[in-house]
């Protein structure tokens, strides 16, 4: 019974494979440079907001830290 769920998993795993090979040499460049691009997006976003919050804790002397 084992043998016949890892062939059908490792069928299936080949099967998808073959299937998106070609397109996924078409979409990877894209998409590795969308994650990079989102990367920085978001860690200047957050630089940004971090600065914002410690702008305000500075001029804030009655708050706990």
């Amino acid at each position: 019974m084992l043998l016949d769920i890892n062939s059908f998993f490792y069928s299936l795993g080949h099967f998808l494979e073959s299937m998106m090979e070609g397109s996924l040499v078409i979409i990877a460049p894209y998409f590795n440079v969308a994650v990079i691009c989102l990367g920085f997006f978001g860690l200047f976003y957050w630089l940004v907001k971090q600065g914002k919050y410690n702008k305000e804790a500075k001029n804030n002397k009655g708050q706990i830290k």
